[in-house]
């Protein structure tokens, strides 16, 4: 195959300088461009910056291509031929082809054999933005196969961004290797011997990684070490005989460096993960997790992208648990999203635990614990301009035994819903929504069966900018097919009448040097539903009667959860509320209501009919509040007042600080008759530039007690990080368990980096 012809200019930098045209027979593939993949920063943001590779200004005057058809330009102060044809180059000799350089005290080229020869102060900036340092060199040009000593090299993260021509380049450097000898085996690939390397930025020597033989393949990203140390604070703390590590941004096939743990009845955990970079949109997982009281488990992660769908299928097994009584354990989820066509999605999210005390045994996750429920679920819907449609269906699994027995929700298999979005006829809205549902339990005693729930409603708008009037008529008909009960076919039409009317007054006002505009929005809400008995056979399956937690539930039809009950009453809601936005960007800055409901007649209707009627009169004040006092803090809040007592009778209160991601706080105050009143506290600190500190815990006001707590203490040492983390919680049993948990984290040698890209 003939070598395409380069050309190649030689500069004299001497007074009276000539210039000599030589026609060259040497051949320069370009590397490959490196992925692009966005910077996943280690530990706390900020706190550690890479170290820098200089580019030279002459290598980013350079057009978009690099190709190998690019003229070469030999710069030095002397040029001289000898006898055997060897071109020899004297004093700040630069050779550059595009974006690649070599820089030397002085070269000797054989324009026959295309070999060269540098030496004193060698240094070669290679297309991906690497530098490489050595204090003689010696290549073949044409197939880049050559030799150095005593090397140092600046791998770089990515491909260097070049700027406009005259204002020096900086890359960001990957890694830093030194080596007593390199052996260039082509453009893409090196071999150092007795070889030491860090992530780490300049100055900084914590994590180190030593081999007898270090093989660099840029084309493929990865690093491959022979007889390898990796070393913390100059400690011993791996051995490999043989292992590949990534040296650029993009995901690896290779371990993850383990962590470990400690848990009260598991004693010591130890994880040493497996990564499996299959495809740009597919990766997985591998996880064997030693647990010195239990045994062997071993996890797995699988993970997938696609243009209109995602997922993730996990699993865990926990072979003869010795704290189980020798028993198999496992636990399976899988969560998967689905869009078809424009309107249509799909949904599904399944779990399994092989007993009900799994997560709290094995799981990671306090929350989950505390959830009390397994959720299996899978729906399918549309949306459209004219009518909705959905299906779903749900069930869950108790994995607490405070919602075992006849706390565990009824399964829902299936349900499918058809509404008909309002449309205007004449001066008339119309609508209607249907919902068909069938409730399973695993209580072969409960009532089961079939509800058909149907929604008819009309009513006529009339707004303009200040304000609007809306009367309207729902008709609600609950029809059932009953199992396990006398009476199978119960059924009941409940009418609703409503009357939703608001004003809106605004004003531009000034303050603290800024424009506001400030809205004042009166609402009056009247609501009649009749009383039916009819009601009182209706089973209960998903119905709820629970204290309101927000404003806007004092302006709804019905004060019942659920689909088994429309609840009696004849009401008036008023209420109050004023926005404040900023004129000139638009951000709403505060929005307070304040209202009270007034009760026109008594409500019979309850979920248990031996109880006595509600027969107060209206409630206490209602007030909410959401304030962004400014870019950092903001409240937000609801209270109702007791109307006789005008004590709070519900409290949800909270504080939020965000000033980026290390710094943020948050504290909720929550009170009503259901829950215990109590404090959340949740916070995130710096206690310097690399320690963190973590903390989240509910408080018990009442019980004088903390529910559950955590608190995370991290190191962040540029290039290996550790976290120290403690909780405590309550089990399903109710009983105070704890756990600790440490990680080592080792950056980019250990670290993969696994987000998926589509």
């Amino acid at each position: 195959m003939s070598r395409p012809l380069l050309l190649m200019t030689v500069k004299l930098r001497q007074s009276c300088a000539a210039t000599a045209i030589l026609l060259l027979h040497a051949s320069i593939t370009p590397l490959a461009d490196a992925q692009t993949d966005p910077d996943e920063v280690s530990g706390f943001s900020g706190a550690c910056l890479p170290g820098k590779i200089d580019v030279p200004a002459a290598l980013q005057d350079v057009s978009g291509s690099t190709g190998d058809r690019l003229p070469t330009t030999i710069e030095s102060d002397q040029i001289e031929s000898t006898t055997d044809q060897d071109v020899v180059l004297r004093g700040n000799v630069v050779i550059r082809q595009g974006r690649r350089a070599v820089y030397a005290d002085a070269v000797n080229y054989n324009p026959q054999t295309h070999h060269a020869g540098a030496r004193g102060d060698v240094v070669l900036y290679t297309l991906a933005g690497d530098e490489i340092r050595a204090e003689a060199m010696t290549l073949d040009v044409d197939t880049f196969f050559g030799e150095a000593e005593d090397v140092s090299i600046r791998i770089a993260d990515t491909a260097p961004a070049f700027p406009d021509a005259g204002s020096g380049g900086h890359g960001d450097q990957f890694a830093r290797v030194e080596g007593e000898t390199l052996r260039f085996e082509g453009r893409e690939f090196m071999v150092l011997q007795n070889a030491v390397m860090t992530t780490c930025p300049d100055g900084n020597d914590d994590i180190t990684l030593t081999a007898k033989e270090l093989q660099l393949d840029h084309a493929a990203g990865t690093g491959t070490a022979t007889g390898m140390t990796v070393r913390l604070k100059r400690v011993p703390v791996f051995y490999f005989p043989s292992l590949a590590f990534p040296i650029d941004s993009r995901r690896k096939t290779g371990f993850l460096f383990p962590s470990i743990g400690e848990e009260e009845k598991s004693g010591i955990i130890l994880e040493i993960p497996y990564y499996i970079d299959i495809a740009p949109h597919m990766d997985a997982t591998i996880t064997p997790r030693v647990l010195s009281e239990r045994g062997v488990q071993l996890l797995g992660e699988f993970r997938y992208l696609g243009k209109r769908s995602d997922g993730s299928f996990r699993a865990e097994y926990l072979p003869s648990d010795d704290v189980f009584g020798g028993q198999d354990r496992h636990a399976i989820r899988f969560d998967h999203d689905q869009v078809f066509g424009d309107r249509w999605q799909a949904r599904i999210n399944l779990a399994d635990v092989s007993d009900p005390v799994y997560p709290r045994d094995l799981s990671d996750d306090a929350e989950t614990i505390a959830a009390g429920f397994v959720t299996k679920r899978a729906s399918v819907g549309r949306v459209g301009e004219l009518f909705d449609v959905h299906v779903r269906s749900q069930a869950q699994e108790s994995v607490n035994e405070r919602t075992s027995g006849e706390y565990l929700p009824y399964r829902i298999q299936p349900e499918i819903s058809v509404g008909v979005n309002p449309m205007a006829v004449g001066i008339f809205s119309v609508g209607m929504q249907t919902m068909l549902t069938r409730f399973e339990h695993e209580d072969k005693s409960r009532v089961t069966g079939t509800r058909t729930r149907t929604r008819s409603h009309v009513s006529a708008p009339f707004g303009t900018a200040y304000g609007s009037i809306e009367p309207g008529v729902s008709l609600y008909s609950l029809n059932y097919s009953l199992d396990n009960t006398r009476n199978r076919s119960p059924s009941a039409s409940v009418p609703v009448y409503s009357l939703d009317g608001k004003l809106v007054f605004e004003r531009l006002f000034t303050s603290g040097g800024g424009s506001y505009h400030q809205t004042l929005e009166p609402r009056v809400y009247y609501v009649k539903i009749p009383r039916e008995e009819d009601q009182n056979t209706l089973p209960i399956f998903d119905s709820g009667e629970r204290r309101p937690t927000s404003y806007s539930h004092f302006f709804r039809e019905n004060r019942f959860s659920g689909g088994d009950r429309i609840g009696d009453t004849e009401q008036i809601s008023l209420g109050l509320t004023s926005r404040v936005t900023d004129d000139r960007t638009g951000a709403q800055r505060m929005q307070f209501s304040i209202g009270q409901v007034y009760h026109l007649e008594d409500r019979h209707l309850r979920l248990d009919s031996d109880d006595a009627p509600l027969t107060d009169s209206g409630s206490g004040l209602i007030t909410e509040l959401t304030a962004n006092l400014n870019r950092d803090w903001s409240v937000t809040g609801f209270a109702l007042w007791g109307r006789e007592s005008g004590d709070p009778e519900v409290v949800w209160l909270s504080a939020d600080y965000d000033y980026g991601q290390r710094r943020n706080a948050s504290i909720a105050y929550t009170e009503s008759g259901e829950t215990v009143e109590q404090v959340n506290l949740d916070f995130s600190a710096p206690l310097g530039p690399r320690w963190q500190l973590d903390v989240d815990t509910d408080f018990s006001l009442e019980e004088n007690d903390l529910r559950s707590s955590s608190i995370g203490l991290g190191y962040d040492g540029c290039c290996w990080m550790t976290r120290l983390k403690y909780q405590q919680y309550l089990d399903g049993a109710g009983e105070s368990r704890n756990r600790i948990l440490f990680t080592l984290e080792l950056d980019d040698l250990g670290r993969l980096r696994s987000g998926l890209g589509s």
